[in-house]
């Protein structure tokens, strides 16, 4: 699941013309759902978007101090399923989303959690599935992206059945370069083990001696280039 928490000083939704619905200051939040999104995923999400010290705090003179239930702000929830819009060329792909009828079911139930979480006067949204208008005064702007899985690019390459391989390389740089060793490890690829060479840097400075983390390059059927961190067994 992800969600992109915008803090507002105002904002609203409006379909064909007529206000959905709208808040004082407080928090946007557009919420997208990946298709093997769980209640594991609805709860973090949930959880950050309540508890993140987002607000500055006029007592203490802080910012980034409170979070939107420690001022008693709104929370307008939007779903918005092109945030997992993947790009084939110049050609948007949104396979990797949750199906609407689905999803319509998994963001009715989020909007209620964050509602017990919080107060349900506070808590309002837009309307799903609807072409909607929003408007919104941002403050600052402040705009935060909050993503409930650790590795969603392996995961969503691994789901759109794109292939790791090619060779692997590791890019070392440090001013102090003394020492470069290269060993052999095993990385993860396309969901499994197996043995490949991947070349792990080891620099030696005045400060000591340090591992760099190594990465694969891969080329996806699309033609794409990336790298990907390996995994070692």
């Amino acid at each position: 699941m992800r969600a992109v928490l915008q803090r507002v000083i105002s904002a609203r939704v409006e379909v064909e013309g007529h206000i959905v619905s709208q808040i004082g200051p407080g928090l946007l939040v557009l919420v997208g759902l990946l298709d093997s999104d769980t209640e594991k995923d609805a709860e973090y999400i949930c959880r950050k978007i309540l508890n993140t010290r987002i607000f500055h705090n006029e007592e203490t003179g802080r910012s980034w101090d409170l979070n939107v239930m420690q001022k008693g702000y709104e929370v307008l929830l939007v779903s918005q399923f092109t945030l997992y819009g993947m790009l084939k060329g110049n050609k948007l792909d949104f396979h990797v989303a949750m199906p609407p009828e689905r999803a319509k079911t998994c963001y009715e139930s989020f909007v209620q959690r964050v509602s017990k979480a919080y107060k349900s006067d506070a808590v309002k949204d837009g309307l799903f599935g609807a072409m909607m208008q929003v408007h919104l005064v941002n403050d600052g702007p402040v705009t935060i992206q909050l993503d409930s899985r650790k590795d969603t690019t392996a995961e969503l390459n691994q789901s759109g059945k794109r292939s790791v391989g090619g060779r692997a390389r590791c890019r070392a740089i440090g001013r102090d370069l003394l020492k470069l060793n290269v060993n052999q490890f095993s990385c993860r690829s396309a969901g499994a083990l197996r043995a490949v060479p991947v070349p792990v840097c080891r620099l030696q400075t005045p400060r000591g001696q340090f591992r760099t983390e190594p990465q694969l390059r891969f080329s996806a059927p699309s033609g794409a280039l990336g790298f990907l961190p390996c995994a070692f067994r």
